[in-house]
């Protein structure tokens, strides 16, 4: 191969760019700001700064993509299974110059995919083949293929800072997201860009729109009077390897980095992290949720499907999600649980998929670690769940049982890198998996309450990784700010 022109950056580069770029403000897109964070800062009694780290993981189905094409009586013929089906027929015609109603997709119902089957490789190659040839091709990637396009989620560099008042409150936050966006826009789609909010109305950016996608997860529900929110884009990343959402898309580096920090902060303040939550979940102004009264109608693209009313699952804002947190607490017996020495549980909660559409969910995982091997025995999660109407309590709590495996994979043991401006992991021999033995514990608990439905399959995936972090910390004295939670590295600060 001819490579060019192509990128040779590695995962180190990636890295050391993202830190030099958080300490340049001119490369800050603002995604949103609340009050004043620079007067909160001004007039802080304490303050913190943090940096987390998240490296690239990807769906990996077990299933490597495919797709047929048949070009036949002037019309071309797609045949796979994909979760965007009515998209096909405007990107296809971009790569082979047909028109869109000359491109019939057939939707076949096989395989699993998590995501992934949003992606197009396998149907671009076919059909480009195809329309030359005037012959039918069938594209099979091999497994190596399969994760050289795997559109992992993007590395993050993640810092989050501080302040609190002289009472011992949360007076101000910032949090800065250096990663790469995942670009849908770049094919046309209205997908995932957004104004700045300021004071949670939109606002004119000369920097132009934000890819919310990117940093979904960082407006929280918690009531700090003073925040901000800003987007570094890594350019290089985007050129290297193109990014894409794996499950609960932003929120599974987003929630990692800011629900360590509430327990960092919690921690220099001298609180106990529940109850420092639980203070900060009063709904007060924007967290209290859309006023049942008059919905606001939903802004989202009609190609999406979203129902255009799904802003009222957010009716409850905050209390809701401190419902949630009580329960789960309370059922893990949080906090008066007599436990084994080096064992200690942590918590984290969660408004995903995002603000507009949430499903509020509490995270309780007990962890064991041991001081002589640094080894990470995860025995249970506790989860409460609020998803509005449950029409199928079995089919949710599956769903919530896949994204808790889902997220321990990530947390434990999941990890791409570059070399050379290229994937190092394109088989199982050196990218690892949650595989189904030595699975903690799932206590899942559902809550239901008559209000508008919302997702289950994704919020649960988002926590887990903060919620084992806080509980290593808490058993071990030491806190792992990297995913996956590196085993190395706490057998090192164990050890110094």
């Amino acid at each position: 191969w001819d490579t060019t022109g192509c990128s040779s950056i590695n995962s180190d580069e990636i890295a050391a760019e993202a830190h030099a770029m958080l300490q340049d403000p001119q490369q800050a897109h603002e995604f949103m700001r609340i009050g004043d964070p620079n007067g909160a800062e001004s007039n802080a009694k304490h303050k913190l700064e943090r940096f987390y780290e998240t490296s690239m993981i990807a769906h990996v189905p077990m299933e490597p993509l495919s797709a047929l094409a048949h070009y036949s009586d002037g019309k071309l013929h797609l045949y796979c299974g994909h979760q965007f089906g009515t998209m096909i027929p405007g990107v296809i015609s971009l790569y082979t110059g047909l028109k869109a109603e000359d491109i019939i997709f057939h939707p076949h119902l096989i395989g699993g995919g998590f995501g992934k089957k949003f992606e197009y490789e396998p149907l671009i190659l076919a059909a480009i083949a195809a329309a030359q040839t005037k012959m039918p091709v069938k594209i099979i990637f091999t497994r190596e293929d399969d994760m050289a396009f795997a559109h992992p989620r993007t590395p993050t560099i993640q810092r989050l800072r501080g302040f609190s008042d002289e009472n011992g409150n949360l007076s101000g936050t910032t949090h800065d997201i250096a990663g790469g966006w995942m670009g849908w826009y770049q094919l046309g789609f209205d997908l995932g860009m957004f104004p700045s909010f300021v004071d949670g109305k939109p606002s004119v950016n000369e920097k132009g729109l934000v890819e919310g996608l990117s940093v979904l997860g960082s407006d929280h529900w918690y009531d700090v009077p003073n925040q901000k929110v800003c987007s570094y884009r890594q350019h290089s990343v985007e050129k290297a390897i193109p990014v894409r959402a794996v499950r609960s898309i932003a929120n599974n580096y987003t929630l990692f980095a800011l629900e360590s920090f509430i327990d960092e902060m919690a921690l220099e303040l001298g609180r106990d992290p529940l109850e420092f939550r639980l203070s900060m979940l009063k709904a007060l102004g924007h967290n209290a949720g859309p006023d049942a009264d008059h919905i606001e109608k939903s802004h989202s693209p009609k190609w999406l499907n979203y129902s255009a009313y799904q802003k009222s699952s957010a009716i409850g804002g905050a209390k809701r999600l401190a419902n949630v947190l009580r329960i789960a607490s309370g059922v893990a017996n949080y906090g008066s649980k007599v436990l084994p020495e080096n064992t200690a549980q942590g918590i984290a909660i969660s408004g995903a998929e995002e603000r507009q559409n949430p499903s509020f969910t509490a995270c309780v995982a007990e962890v064991h670690v041991d001081p002589d091997s640094a080894a990470i025995d995860v025995r249970r999660l506790t989860i409460a769940i609020d998803a509005g109407v449950i029409v199928n309590p079995d089919g949710v709590r599956f769903q919530v049982e896949g994204g808790l495996l889902w997220g321990l994979s990530n947390a434990m043991y999941e990890k791409m890198t570059v070399q050379d401006g290229a994937i190092v992991e394109r088989n199982f021999d050196s990218y690892s998996w949650q595989a189904n033995r030595n699975l903690p514990e799932m206590d899942i608990h559902l809550v239901e309450n008559g209000l508008y439905p919302s997702g289950v399959g994704e919020p649960a995936t988002s926590i887990v990784a903060p919620a084992l972090a806080n509980a290593v910390a808490r058993a071990s004295g030491v806190r792992l700010r990297s995913l996956p939670l590196d085993r190395q590295s706490l057998m090192d600060q164990l050890s110094a």
